[in-house]
């Protein structure tokens, strides 16, 4: 038998969730919040459960003036045509937005599942794994996700030996070497001045630096980065004037430190163990958790 396709039919579930994708892509900007959720991660969640409630409604009320495969192909077409726009037009920006594209065709595929399955309980399992899962991409998968490709691993953890021993400029512009913290554990929070993320990091740097300051066994300071021309010392004038009160050192965009720890963007965050290697390579949040985990 010959499979019903209507084109007027297609064109409107076309059209109507190419629409329903461009709302749904504006809560990645970041203007909404919902139960915790915002960006891309209430994005990812919003469009499992729009698509997949309205794929059902769509498969069951449309299958006998259009066939199923022409009603998916239909769904798919308008979701993904505006993905693919998008990462023709942000090419940079196409790898953040993949956990949330997957989320989107996860949610119809939960939709076709739960159309196709016949038996009740099977329908109730596939629809809870499949929304368990969204929650949990959205709510710590996500922010994984965009960690690996920040830093290159999906939670900071690192194991790199640390062969030289690595200079710092401390408030007097004295040269520290990180071989003198040996036996502790050092935190080191590298940042510059035009770096807006950093300054919203530096209370999250002072509550853990507050929480460890009395503990003999971990250092945790800021490093300020400065370009060629910069003076040094005026990360301190800054960490002072915003009111922070952690240890601060410095260094240059050119010396091995930055390069030799692989830090690519700021702010980045190094732990490094009593022996002086490399341990933790992230954020500050992951830091913290990094350190808690160590020493609670």
């Amino acid at each position: 038998m010959k499979s019903k396709f209507n084109v007027k039919i297609f064109i409107v579930i076309y059209f109507l969730f190419f629409v329903l994708t461009v709302g749904i892509s504006y809560l990645r900007s970041g203007d909404v919040s919902f139960l915790g959720l915002t960006g891309f991660p209430l994005s990812s969640t919003s469009g499992f459960v729009v698509y997949a409630c309205l794929t059902v409604t769509f498969l069951q009320k449309m299958k006998t003036r259009l066939a199923p495969k022409y009603i998916l192909l239909a769904i798919w077409m308008g979701v993904g045509l505006l993905e693919t726009i998008y990462r023709c037009v942000y090419p940079m920006n196409g790898h953040v937005s993949i956990p949330s594209t997957l989320l989107w065709w996860l949610g119809i595929l939960c939709g076709y599942l739960y159309w196709k399955v016949a038996r009740v309980w099977l329908k109730i399992v596939v629809v809870s794994l499949l929304f368990l899962f969204t929650l949990w991409m959205s709510y710590y998968g996500y922010s994984m996700w965009i960690h690996k490709l920040n830093f290159g691993t999906f939670t900071g953890k690192v194991d790199k030996v640390v062969s030289f021993d690595y200079s710092l400029f401390d408030e007097t512009s004295r040269v520290i070497k990180l071989s003198q913290f040996r036996g502790k554990f050092v935190v080191l929070d590298f940042w510059h001045k035009t770096c807006g993320v950093c300054y919203s990091k530096m209370p999250a740097v002072e509550s853990l630096y507050n929480c460890y300051k009395q503990n003999p066994d971990i250092c945790i300071a800021g490093v300020y980065a400065c370009k060629e021309g910069e003076d040094g010392q005026e990360g301190n004038s800054i960490l002072k004037k915003e009111g922070y009160t952690y240890l601060n050192f410095s260094t240059c965009f050119s010396s091995n430190i930055l390069k030799g720890f692989g830090i690519e963007r700021f702010p980045t965050v190094v732990i490094l163990n009593p022996d002086g290697n490399m341990i933790y390579l992230g954020n500050i949040e992951g830091a913290v958790k990094f350190v808690d985990f160590i020493f609670k």
